[in-house]
Parts: structure tokens; sequence; C-alpha cells
């Protein structure tokens, strides 16, 4: 019973990472608008590379593992709509992360912020989360973990916590 208090600390801090974001793209916005530049999109949604970054401000100390490599490489896929992870991209990485962690000591672990930290310049393309896509990478995160559930207040729960942001913009 004493896990339920901090998933729902970690789901709390994660929502309140995305509403961040979400505030600074809307701050960005406005200052756009009265500098006179070009506006951008009015109630631009949460992408996926936003939703990868809260994941690794949320839980980014925690080492890369085999459910972490596996949401990365589908929200990459759904991201990018390439069927393949790119070469050297973030799914490639993630998983060379994942399959090198259990065999080397705490302080060479490749982190998800090692990873993740720079998500919006590392995908060679990005769009808004949608429910499909969180539902896929929640999925996909599922299969990666022995126990079949996702890690609290990771990717999965980044990407659905994005998506019901966007669903209310």
């Amino acid at each position: 019973m004493k896990t339920k208090p901090i998933i729902y600390i970690q789901t709390a801090d994660l929502w309140e990472s995305l509403v961040t974001m979400k505030q600074q793209q809307e701050q960005q916005e406005q200052q756009r608008n009265y500098n006179g530049e070009v506006k951008g999109k009015p109630g631009e949604s949460i992408t996926i590379g936003e939703a990868l970054q809260a994941a690794a401000m949320n839980i980014g100390d925690e080492p890369i593992d085999d459910n972490d490599a596996r949401a990365v490489g589908s929200a990459e896929n759904r991201a990018t709509g390439f069927p393949a992870p790119e070469k050297g991209g973030l799914a490639a990485t993630a998983q060379a992360a994942a399959e090198l962690n259990p065999r080397v000591d705490a302080v060479a672990k490749t982190t998800i912020s090692n990873l993740l930290m720079g998500a919006l310049v590392d995908l060679p393309a990005d769009k808004g989360v949608t429910r499909k896509d969180a539902d896929k990478i929640m999925e996909a995160e599922k299969r990666g973990s022995s126990a079949g559930h996702p890690r609290p207040g990771g990717i999965g729960e980044a990407m659905e916590a994005a998506a019901k942001l966007n669903e209310q913009a």
C-alpha cells in the first residue's frame, strides 16, 4: 500500500512537468506575437518529444531497461512514422543501453535523462501525442516489463498525461 502514494506523486509530478511545458509554449507564442513574428498554431499540442523529456525530468536518474527501450522505440516510431528504428537514433541507443546496463556498475549505467533530455533535438520528426499514440507506447512499455506493468511515472504515463492535456486543448 505504501507504493500507491509514490505512484501518485510521480504521476502528479509528471502532470506538473507537462503542464509547465504547455504554459511555457503558450508564453513563447505570446512573446512571438508581441514581437511581431509569425504566430504559431493556436492550441499547439504537446509533442512526443516533449513528453519524452517530461519523463526524463520525472524519472531521469533511473537506468534504462528493456521496458524503457521498447517505449522509446515505439515513441520514435509514432513520432517519425518510420517502421524501423533509425540507425543511431533514440530507439537504437535505448536498446543498446538496455542491453549494456545490466553488465556495468551503477556509475556507468545510461540513465533515462542521459538519453531523453535532448529528445526534441534527437527525434528526426515529431508530432502531437494522441490517445492512440499513448496507448501504443504504453503497450510497448508493458511488453518490455517482466511483470507486464509500465514503470510508474515513466514514458507510458508521460504519453498518457500528454494525450489527456492535448484532448483538453
